[in-house]
């Protein structure tokens, strides 16, 4: 171990006194944000609306910090959070999006929520995967 570290440990645990990764819930030490939940969930985005809303269950029994990866099936283009998905055209130095953004990932106490904004006037099936990380 280093001679200094940054260390919250879990509930019930002493930061100065463990060793064990697993007792962290963050250690400089040890990698972070440990993932206790993957999966992938599919979406229909309707034409040209924003703050369309998906929710999908998380079925944890904390609310968990949620990160995700969206990627339009039509194109195959894989973007995070408040972004759209990007494409460089070598030949001519464009960037072009794909029209559809994921603008926001979040969790309550019982959902994950995916935010989708559609500029086009056909509808994007998109799949996204996500990680929900243990908080303290």
């Amino acid at each position: 171990m280093s001679d200094y570290v940054v260390a919250v440990s879990k509930t019930g645990r002493s930061a100065s006194e463990e060793n064990l990764p697993n007792s962290f819930i963050f250690h400089s030490d040890y990698n972070s944000f440990k993932i206790i939940k993957t999966g992938v969930a599919t979406f229909t985005i309707a034409v040209s609306g924003d703050n369309q809303e998906f929710t999908t269950q998380h079925g944890l029994t904390f609310t968990p910090l949620v990160t995700a990866f969206a990627r339009d099936d039509d194109d195959g283009v894989v973007y995070p959070p408040n972004c759209a998905g990007v494409t460089f055209y070598a030949s001519s130095i464009e960037l072009v999006t794909n029209l559809v953004s994921f603008t926001k990932v979040g969790a309550d106490a019982t959902n994950m929520i995916f935010v989708f904004n559609n500029t086009d006037t056909e509808t994007h099936t998109i799949s996204v995967r996500y990680f929900c990380l243990e908080t303290i």
